[in-house]
């Protein structure tokens, strides 16, 4: 798998490089004055908006000066900035939703097969950093695209990483155990973690602060343009899922102006409820099994509150797997998506133009859904066997004590892994 994903990695970059610069185009690029250049006349005509059959023409002329477009041409229905297909066109994004999910599931359910998926995560990551890099150095990055490439890198999945990481290097068992585990085998994969988001946080503060002449010019109504550092680094914690929220919620009251504002309300809402019902859900878990929970950390003779916590948080994750999926991966990975694609809504970065580049990030999504493929066939018991799923059909756990398992995992992870071995 490693000599495979060096392979892809250098093809990533080698598309990357080609691909993350300023936007090419056949056409002539115009003169200063706005009419076309003595060498090029354009007969194409002016499109209403992006779905008309001469856009990307259009795009192709605008985008080789954007810094020159008229407030017309910044305010065509569909356009909002000029797009970088190889950064955020969609068969970029999807697979990085697609991955993060996909080995989430895997962590979470069938963490010794882990090992493989995590290698191509991190070769993926710093093929994005390198060629973004490599792409600012030579103005070839808008600001926008910059920290789209890191917001693509710090994902849920890359979170949890950097987590199991730190308690690898502390000596504390974990699911990823197989590959960040505190042996001197898994440094290598352990400090590549660590040193992908050193990369990673130097390259946020770098697009947050950084002054406009280090990109690529940008069209004069561009909102991501140099707008001071405080509101930049707000703008980019605001993607971090729980962190986000917070700050989601209270720039959405000082834009709005007070929670009485029906969109305020809508976004407060629409952000506020899936972790609110997780939070509900895990209360009343922790609630209805804290006499299960504490006869096992009794049975196990765990002492120091240090100790518990962790004794109490393995615990629960054995028996609520699908909670800690919800809280870890799904929950966040949703908002996540969510909000990006908000922030690409309208613009010319959803429309479908298929490059080199595009085509390289599609493989990187080949190797977990292959392994959560092989888990398909004991996806029915694992639903069945789900403690909501037991709760609404009344049906009752299985085993002499109908509380936890005298085994490390809990029933559903049983059915969902059975089919693998």
């Amino acid at each position: 798998m490693l000599p495979a994903g060096i392979s892809l990695l250098f093809l990533l970059l080698a598309s990357s490089c080609n691909g993350a610069g300023a936007n090419s185009s056949a056409v002539s690029p115009r003169a200063d004055n706005g009419s076309s250049s003595p060498t090029a006349t354009f007969t194409f005509t002016i499109p209403r908006d992006s779905h008309d059959d001469g856009f990307s023409d259009w795009m192709g002329v605008v985008c080789l000066h954007p810094e020159k477009a008229s407030q017309a041409e910044c305010e065509m229905p569909g356009f909002v900035r000029c797009p970088n297909p190889d950064v955020s066109g969609i068969l970029v994004r999807v697979p990085a939703y697609l991955a993060s999910l996909l080995l989430g599931i895997i962590i979470i359910y069938h963490p010794e097969e882990a090992a493989q998926g995590v290698w191509t995560q991190l070769l993926t990551v710093y093929s994005l950093l390198i060629s973004a890099i490599i792409a600012v150095y030579t103005k070839g990055l808008t600001r926008f695209h910059s920290g789209m490439t890191v917001f693509l890198v710090l994902s849920p999945l890359s979170l949890t990483l950097l987590v199991y990481t730190i308690l690898g290097f502390i000596g504390r068992p974990h699911r990823l155990d197989s590959i960040l585990s505190s042996e001197r085998k898994h440094l290598l994969p352990r400090l590549l973690v660590i040193l992908f988001w050193l990369i990673a946080l130097f390259l946020l503060l770098f697009t947050s602060i950084a002054n406009d002449k280090h990109f690529t010019p940008a069209l004069p109504c561009d909102d991501l343009e140099d707008k001071g550092h405080a509101a930049a680094i707000v703008y980019s914690l605001i993607s971090v899922p729980y962190v986000g929220t917070l700050l989601l919620i209270l720039t959405t009251l000082a834009v709005y102006g007070s929670a009485g504002d029906a969109r305020a309300n809508a976004m407060i809402i629409g952000t506020v409820t899936p972790f609110g019902i997780l939070l509900i859900a895990a209360v009343y878990a922790a609630v209805r099994s804290r006499r299960a929970l504490t006869g096992e950390i009794g049975k196990a003779n765990v002492r120091g509150k240090r100790n518990k916590f962790w004794a109490y948080w393995a615990l629960f994750g054995q028996r609520y797997p699908f909670l800690h999926l919800c809280g870890i991966f799904l929950v966040p990975v949703v908002y996540w998506v969510i909000f990006n694609e908000i922030r690409l809504a309208g613009t010319a970065d959803n429309i479908f133009a298929i490059s080199f580049g595009q085509v390289l990030a599609t493989f990187v999504v080949l190797d977990p859904l292959w392994q959560v493929i092989k888990m398909a066939p004991g996806a029915v018991g694992w639903f069945r066997d789900l403690t909501i799923t037991r709760w609404a059909t009344g049906r009752p756990k299985h085993g002499p004590t109908g509380l936890l398992h005298t085994q490390l995992e809990s029933e559903e992870m049983v059915s969902l892994n059975r089919s693998n071995k």
